[in-house]
């Protein structure tokens, strides 16, 4: 009785694909010829993801890069713009005109004498 309980579950568990015959016949261990294709893939896929992160972070690394350059000329730029803005009210206004007439051109008003400084 026990020997045929025991084909009756190998030929079930043989059928049923849970056990190779290896694991009736003693042989536990499957013995592998060749290359284990499972393994290769996986390194293929580590290694192309591995690629990918780092030309990722080089490439962002010259993105912050340009993006401080641009920062900083952002910063000259505005400094440039308000400098300007500074002068266009100056000369805009009527007594800065004057005083830029008479100390950089010479301009006198109707009757006054111009002084001019021995160089």
């Amino acid at each position: 009785m026990g020997f045929r309980r025991k084909e009756i579950s190998k030929k079930v568990a043989l059928t049923c694909g849970i056990m190779g015959k290896n694991f009736f016949e003693g042989n536990y261990m499957r013995q592998r010829k060749g290359i284990n294709w499972f393994f290769v893939l996986m390194f293929v896929v580590i290694a192309y993801f591995s690629t990918v992160l780092i030309s990722q972070q080089i490439h962002l690394s010259h993105v912050n890069d340009s993006k401080r350059i641009a920062d900083k000329r952002l910063d000259a730029a505005k400094a440039e713009n308000e400098r300007l803005n500074k002068q266009l009210n100056d000369l805009q206004d009527l007594n800065n005109i004057e005083r830029l007439a008479r100390e950089d051109l010479g301009l006198a008003k109707d009757g006054e004498m111009p002084y001019q400084p021995a160089r």
